[in-house]
């Protein structure tokens, strides 16, 4: 403990020190980016304004920190969201963690091709940690990014044909906002969730040179983008995903640095400034919330 006392210190006070600022100031900007995506597929159900938006993603992010692969952000979302649009707004937080999730494939497949070149040793690293072959994996990983962009720009044509079936047709109204997506609002959806991905991975380069753990910034990036594709593929709780983020940075980022320490103490501490501050901030919001009662001049769905 004391060492990583003395790491943070000697980080503190090193040339890499203005990492620190920069590093905060992109947090706040990562989850204003969210918000402003919230909005964009919120306002297909319901007008909302950003600062409402952005208090739904802080509360989303309270009540995620303790549930399995964040399934806790969807109900702190819909705690600011009408009465009769809350399980319409189910759907859209679907929309909002695919085009994330999409990203962070595409993203991974690119990580891939370059690592293949640059660090073939990283696969036999990645195989101790998915229980897959390499082989599959890359395939895998490739055929799952294609079919998630599929499905993704062909949300409105599926649900237009799920909710002409008997047995989906009673919950209509559930799906109706949907058909409404076109692709030029799917794509501004996508290129927010693309802003978010590069902030994610400037944070975390920038906290890995300011812990001391020095390699070319490709490799760097590279690995950090491998690094959340394998994360994307585990399932975690949050409140443990600090664990296992260690575990597996330094499995991965060990193949470029042998600084375990500053490799640890940035995982944790990029994980306690995007995932608790913010729910922090975001339980602080859940006490003040009424959930039955809508917003004044908006109307629910009788």
């Amino acid at each position: 403990m004391n060492e990583v006392f003395q790491l943070w210190i000697n980080s503190l006070n090193g040339a890499n020190s203005w990492n620190l600022p920069l590093i905060i100031l992109l947090t706040f900007i990562n989850w204003a980016i969210e918000a402003k995506k919230w909005q964009i597929l919120l306002q297909t159900i319901e007008k909302t304004n950003f600062w409402h938006a952005y208090k739904a993603i802080l509360t989303g992010q309270a009540l995620a920190i303790a549930s399995p692969n964040n399934i806790g952000e969807f109900a702190g979302r819909m705690m600011y969201t009408q009465e009769g649009n809350r399980g319409r707004s189910l759907i859209l937080n679907i929309i909002a963690s695919l085009s994330q999730l999409c990203i962070t494939f595409f993203a991974g497949v690119i990580a891939v091709a370059y690592l293949w070149q640059q660090l073939p040793h990283a696969f036999h690293v990645l195989a101790e940690i998915l229980p897959i072959s390499l082989s599959f994996f890359n395939i895998l990983i490739l055929a799952s990014t294609l079919i998630m962009l599929i499905i993704y720009y062909r949300l409105s044509q599926f649900t237009q044909y799920f909710i002409q079936l008997p047995i989906f047709k009673k919950y209509s109204y559930y799906f109706e906002n949907i058909t409404h997506l076109h692709w030029h609002k799917l794509t501004t959806v996508l290129t927010y969730s693309g802003f978010r991905f590069v902030i994610f991975l400037m944070q975390y380069v920038l906290m890995l040179q300011l812990c001391g753990v020095h390699a070319p910034i490709f490799q760097l990036a590279a690995i950090t983008a491998l690094f959340f594709l394998v994360l994307a593929i585990i399932p975690t709780i949050a409140i443990a995903e600090v664990g296992i983020r260690g575990v597996i940075s330094l499995q991965l980022f060990g193949m470029i640095s042998n600084n375990m320490i500053g490799i640890l103490l940035a995982a944790t501490a990029i994980w306690l400034m995007n995932r608790v501050i913010p729910a922090i901030v975001g339980a602080l919001f859940v006490l003040n919330i009424k959930l039955f009662k809508s917003r004044p001049n908006e109307k629910v769905r009788q």
